[in-house]
């Protein structure tokens, strides 16, 4: 993906110290290329917050690659201010990572048992608690793998191909 402000990598930073003050030992791993200035301002505040030893900058990664990386990690982060539909959600869940992530979307359904949602503009203190809450929290992937799988939505496609050819047989 691209890391840019909309990312909020800011906030995810103030996040982090906020975990380290609570005495937990979060390393941050970064996916995603952006503007040179921008990663060099970011890696300035993570210097000045005192956690960039806890970051692993990864750059760009090859999609085929992608399952190494979230098996790395245990949760994923998301604070961005505006998302589509984040296909690194979906990943991370495929991958049995915990999700917290902002409002800046909304999947609803059954995903409110898996992701933690927090508001962008919650504090650091409280998204922090979120990410413990996360952390701790047993999740059924299997449910989710069955809902998105391949199988599932072409069954679904072609249930809608016979729904639709019975209605134009009937007319």
């Amino acid at each position: 993906g691209i890391l840019g402000e909309r990312k909020n990598v800011e906030k995810i930073f103030s996040v982090i110290k906020v975990l380290a003050e609570k005495g937990m030992s979060p390393i941050l791993t970064i996916v995603g290329r952006g503007d040179k200035n921008y990663i060099s301002k970011l890696k300035s505040i993570s210097k000045d917050l005192d956690i960039d030893k806890r970051i692993i900058w990864k750059g760009y990664i090859p999609y085929p690659q992608l399952p190494n990386v979230y098996a790395e990690n245990d949760i994923l982060l998301l604070l961005s201010h505006s998302e589509g539909l984040p296909k690194v959600l979906l990943e991370a869940i495929s991958c049995g990572l915990k999700v917290v992530s902002s409002r800046s979307f909304y999947l609803g359904g059954f995903l409110n048992e898996i992701v933690e949602w927090v508001d962008v503009e919650d504090d650091e203190e409280k998204i922090a608690d979120q990410i413990i809450k996360a952390l701790n929290k047993e999740i059924n992937i299997e449910r989710f793998r069955q809902e998105y799988s391949w199988s599932k939505k072409e069954q679904e496609i072609d249930d809608i191909y016979k729904r639709s050819r019975e209605k134009m047989t009937i007319q």
